[in-house]
């Protein structure tokens, strides 16, 4: 079957200010946002919404993700959820960082995880993640919170991803039943056969 998905733009805002390699990392930056969005998406950088420190090339981007992760400068946030009716807790939502030691800011998934996924660097950040939390879960006391942890797409694509799961989550049953695996609906769809054998 043909796919419905026929491109996604991504569009950066010339305000006179950027230079020319500024301007298209901005541009690469959109379009990497509007590939992590459903099919036929698109995303512009305008100045307005544009935070210019988190602005470089995908090959900066793959250099400081790297270092990230080897120097543990991934931050996880929770956020609590609950339901609209009955304002009953949910698991809590995991949220990632990842730290610019520049000026020690902490920078949204959002920004960082489109160029990570162009670069084949979702499933490290996504392995960085479930360890943190199984960690910090095995810490905490039993039967405590239940977390939900949202999970790249392009992790699922990764041969040895879904091994690595599995054998984190045999290793850490009383962990394991405390955990929730989220994957946005476009990505889910675009990868359901390994979606359902994981």
């Amino acid at each position: 079957p043909e796919s419905p998905d026929v491109a996604h733009i991504g569009a950066a805002y010339f305000d006179g200010r950027q230079s020319l390699k500024q301007l298209f990392s901005e541009a690469d930056m959109a379009l990497r946002s509007a590939q992590s969005q459903e099919a036929n998406s698109w995303h512009l950088t305008a100045p307005e919404n544009l935070d210019r420190r988190v602005i470089r090339s995908a090959s900066e981007w793959r250099q400081f993700i790297d270092e990230a992760l080897e120097l543990d400068q991934i931050t996880l946030l929770y956020q609590p959820v609950v339901t609209c009716q009955g304002r009953e807790l949910m698991p809590s939502e995991v949220l990632v960082r990842q730290t610019d030691p520049k000026d020690d800011k902490l920078i949204p998934a959002g920004v960082f995880l489109p160029v990570a996924e162009s670069v084949g660097l979702a499933a490290r950040i996504d392995k960085a993640v479930v360890e943190k939390v199984i960690a910090t879960l095995a810490a905490g006391p039993e039967g405590g919170d239940r977390l939900a942890i949202n999970l790249s797409p392009h992790s699922l694509a990764d041969d040895g991803f879904t091994a690595w799961l599995e054998q984190q989550l045999a290793s850490h049953p009383a962990v394991a039943a405390r955990l929730v695996f989220e994957f946005p609906e476009y990505g889910a769809i675009a990868s359901l056969p390994q979606l359902k054998s994981l």
